[in-house]
């Protein structure tokens, strides 16, 4: 696997980290390259989505995860483990860790990750920088499924854990896993679905108005396989919120309340 490149002295550091990265190349030992497939990394304070759409032809499959982050100094690089509460694979495999180091400089700077336990590389392009009101949100509903819902620069992630059955949870309700990529309308007040591993859902599709930081329950649609629609409410667990002294956003969508 062609490993040339151009990296910058300084590893990537923790503050570095926050925000919405869009892959722009994976390359695998057997010379296989993606470029064109949809693959979105938003990352908050430690807890992070992931959604990864294939492009036609790419040989990619559907994949989406979502936990928290650990970090670990090493000589030149900055180690990160992707700690999978929720995964797309049922299959165990190995742990997602990658060394991220800098590549290229100015507005060509990318991130580059290279695997530990398997064999790869990628290149990331930060679209979106994470600014103060931000945030990552853990949830649970009634029926015991875990989503994980990160909101950065209008862009919202969520990514809803499988369980139970559809009897347990009744026709509005998908015990499949889900990752929806959704963006805020100013006009609607709400955040709209762009792209989504359900085929039931429809763009434009509202996903979640505006709720503060610190909102106890949020509302979340649903689309049943059935077609059938609801708003779920989503107690949340635990909220990590971009704190102060990033910028604001001023009066954008983390900002208003429902």
């Amino acid at each position: 696997m062609k490993r040339d490149r151009k990296e910058t002295s300084e590893p990537p550091r923790r503050d570095d980290l926050p925000g919405v990265w869009r892959r722009e190349l994976i390359e695998t030992p057997d010379g296989s390259r993606d470029e064109s497939s949809l693959v979105l990394w938003v990352q908050g304070l430690s807890m992070y989505c992931d959604i990864r759409l294939p492009a036609p032809g790419s040989g990619a499959v559907v994949d989406a995860f979502a936990g928290s982050i650990e970090l670990s100094n090493e000589p030149g690089a900055l180690r990160c483990h992707w700690r999978r509460e929720l995964d797309w694979s049922t299959t165990p495999g190995p742990k997602d860790i990658g060394r991220l180091t800098w590549a290229g400089e100015g507005d060509a700077r990318r991130m580059r990750e290279d695997g530990v336990e398997t064999d790869y590389y990628e290149i990331w392009r930060k679209d979106l920088a994470a600014e103060q009101g931000d945030s990552v949100a853990r949830v649970s509903d009634e029926a015991g499924r875990i989503g994980y819902l990160a909101r950065i620069g209008g862009l919202a992630l969520w990514v809803r854990g499988r369980v139970g059955s559809r009897q347990e949870l009744g026709a509005a309700r998908d015990p499949e896993m889900e990752a929806v990529l959704a963006r805020w309308s100013a006009a609607r007040g709400a955040y709209e679905i762009e792209r989504s591993t359900s085929p039931q859902r429809s763009n434009g599709e509202t996903l979640l108005r505006a709720a503060q930081s610190g909102a106890k329950v949020l509302s979340i649609s649903e689309t049943g396989r059935d077609g059938a629609q609801a708003q779920c409410e989503w107690r949340v667990l635990h909220e990590e919120v971009i704190p102060g002294d990033r910028p604001s956003k001023g009066d954008g969508p983390a900002a208003r309340a429902t």
